[in-house]
């Protein structure tokens, strides 16, 4: 599960320097902080989402766990997002940006999760 994740965390962080690079060719390095700031908050939340697999696997109450977990992950986005914008004073554009490519990355990257929870059921990935 850890080469998942991490394999999944540096994707990720890849995805979010290559558009605060872009970023900051484009609007300027106050634009690329804000970047970078979403991207960092999307690696945050995937190792959320890792932590409360691992729970998961652990526990009986697997649902539970999964639902509760999506709940964290939205409060803490929107707060990440109210603290940069509201607090830190960041460009938003840029930093939904950062935060949106970095997401997609994920879900780009994410099969090798999928194929390690079906494994985990005792289910055979079909590569679907």
């Amino acid at each position: 599960m850890r080469n998942v994740v991490t394999r999944l965390l540096i994707m990720q962080s890849t995805a979010a320097v290559c558009v605060a690079i872009l970023v900051s060719v484009i609007y300027g390095s106050e634009a690329a902080v804000a970047a970078i700031y979403g991207g960092v908050v999307a690696l945050i939340m995937t190792s959320m989402l890792a932590w409360r697999i691992s729970q998961v696997s652990r526990s009986g109450a697997a649902l539970r766990w999964l639902v509760i977990g999506a709940g964290e992950r939205m409060i803490m986005v929107c707060v990440a997002f109210a603290v940069g914008i509201g607090f830190l004073n960041l460009v938003p554009i840029p930093m939904l940006i950062g935060f949106g490519v970095a997401e997609l990355a994920y879900y780009l990257a994410a099969g090798p999760m999928r194929r390690y929870m079906l494994e985990l059921m005792g289910r055979r990935y079909d590569g679907q």
